[in-house]
């Protein structure tokens, strides 16, 4: 029983963690406007399968 409830705390603590990324990247976003265009996206995308580049 303790180790599901560890287990299940250490799963909420990381969709915490993951929606409060998501909301800082939002808010930053809605300051800024800056975004990142479809067009440099599906480049990298088609850079991944060739190159092996990794996304910052």
């Amino acid at each position: 029983m303790k180790l599901a409830i560890e287990r299940f705390l250490d799963e909420e603590e990381a969709l915490e963690k993951e929606r409060r990324l998501v909301l800082d990247r939002w808010k930053k976003y809605e300051i800024t406007g800056e975004a990142i265009g479809h067009d440099k996206v599906a480049e990298w995308a088609a850079n991944l399968r060739t190159s092996g580049t990794k996304f910052d």
